[in-house]
């Protein structure tokens, strides 16, 4: 890796840090081409059902409006 373009050391810094995200982006792409759209598939079933665990979880944490708290509080925690 030669010197960057971009100013000083702090320049040199981030184009290292770029090129590491280049590399990591070109190694992710191959491996979704070796392992095709079923692995995808997979990958995103799964993300969609740990949202739902997650949401799931959440909503049983939220106080309910018969708990005494304010309506207020309640639209505050929610948003």
């Amino acid at each position: 890796m030669d010197r960057c373009h971009l100013k000083g050391e702090q320049g040199d810094r981030l184009h290292a840090v770029l090129c590491a995200a280049g590399y990591n982006i070109r190694w992710l792409l191959r491996m979704i081409t070796k392992k095709g759209v079923p692995f995808l598939r997979r990958a995103f079933l799964r993300l969609i059902a740990a949202v739902r665990l997650i949401g799931r979880w959440l909503a049983q944490r939220r106080p309910t409006e018969s708990s005494g708290a304010n309506p207020a509080q309640l639209r505050l925690r929610a948003a």
